[in-house]
């Protein structure tokens, strides 16, 4: 957001639900008043279904950042394994762009882990019941957003 871009957010099932309301949060507010933040997370039915039916289901979040993604956002993803197929190609469209990831990932990251770069930041969490995983990262989403109006707006 320091740099004008914008939050670019995706998972799967319980994780695309953690990327809606982190979108959510950062475009309407937390818990203070305070302008909204550009954020978007990639979960809109029609497009998904589109790329899934003319690419398949691992490109379905990759289109999208090649599409609107620029080298002054950032890519956030929620994982509980890491090895869905479709997380880590957007990461490596991310790369593409030069835009930056931020992953929150559990057990051992999977294959999401092994693609990141220096300039991503990986949050892992190093236990298997992805249900503990999920409500970890609702939980890390209200102090991450906390964080981010404390840099950005101060003490509101």
């Amino acid at each position: 957001f320091i740099r004008d871009g914008k939050l670019l957010l995706c998972g799967n099932g319980a994780g695309g639900i953690n990327a809606l309301h982190m979108a959510t949060l950062m475009v309407n507010q937390n818990e203070n008043e305070r302008p909204g933040l550009p954020a978007l997370a990639l979960d809109n039915s029609p497009i998904l279904t589109g790329i899934q039916r003319d690419y398949g289901t691992g490109d379905v979040f990759s289109r999208q950042v090649r599409a609107l993604g620029q080298s002054t956002d950032t890519l956030m993803v929620f994982t509980c394994r890491g090895n869905s197929s479709n997380l880590v190609n957007a990461i490596q469209a991310a790369h593409d762009r030069n835009i930056h990831s931020i992953v929150l990932s559990g057990n051992d990251g999977g294959h999401v882990s092994k693609i990141l770069d220096t300039n991503d930041i990986e949050i892992k969490l190093p236990i298997s019941s992805c249900s503990l995983i999920h409500e970890t990262h609702m939980m890390m989403i209200y102090i991450l957003c906390e964080l981010i109006e404390e840099q950005l707006f101060g003490g509101l």
